[in-house]
Formats: structure tokens, sequence, C-alpha cells
């Protein structure tokens, strides 16, 4: 169990696009320049 056998998520899923929610998105927008324009998560 744990990051070596794959059955613990981590930070990695952030560039996952089915898994990642706006964070990809997110993170292309500040990488680009347009910071300012970063959506906030919706409540889980």
């Amino acid at each position: 169990m744990g990051l070596l056998s794959g059955d613990l998520p981590a930070h990695s899923l952030y560039f996952d696009p089915d898994k990642g929610g706006d964070s990809l998105q997110n993170i292309a927008k500040v990488v680009t320049g347009h910071g300012d324009k970063i959506e906030q998560a919706k409540p889980r």
C-alpha cells in the first residue's frame, strides 16, 4: 500500500485531466501568466 504500489493518491493527480478537476487548467493559467483568471474549486 502506498505511493510505490499506486493505491495511494498523490499530488500528481493534479495533472490528470480526468481526476485533477480544475487544477490542471489553473496550473496552466499560472504558468502562462494568467494567474488572475484562476477559478476557485467548488466545495466537495
